[in-house]
């Protein structure tokens, strides 16, 4: 039996909550930003976020990435909330960026859920 090879990685918690989320049929999908207000709506990456790391629709909204740069400023900045995303899906990164690339190419939630199954390796948290 041969064992599989995985194109990527993520934290066990992040992977399973995000899968979970993708496959509820309970959020708006859109492309192009993280989030909007305005419609209620999230990019597969933005959903992420906001489910797996209790981002703040705030610093989602109206935005199309988060960089280790502005993750850095906004923990430095704000005491109240501190905010844990793990590199493989701060921007640039291979991974976000596939995804970024099917969710504006128009997959759906459902599919892009079963992609994250087939090429992203669970793996534990640090703690």
């Amino acid at each position: 039996m041969e064992n599989k090879q995985y194109s990527y990685q993520l934290p066990k918690t992040w992977y399973h909550k995000w899968i979970k989320a993708l496959k509820s049929g309970n959020y708006e999908q859109m492309d192009s930003l993280l989030y909007h207000d305005e419609y209620g709506a999230y990019c597969a990456l933005g959903l992420a976020y906001h489910v797996c790391g209790n981002v703040d629709k705030k610093l989602l909204h109206d935005s199309g990435e988060i960089t280790k740069d502005i993750l850095k400023v906004h923990n430095q900045n704000n005491d109240k909330r501190y905010y844990y995303i793990p590199t493989e899906l701060l921007s640039p990164s291979c991974l976000a960026d596939e995804i970024v690339e099917m969710n504006d190419g128009g997959w759906s939630f459902s599919d892009i859920a079963e992609w994250i199954e087939d090429e992203v390796l669970p793996y534990e948290d640090k703690k």
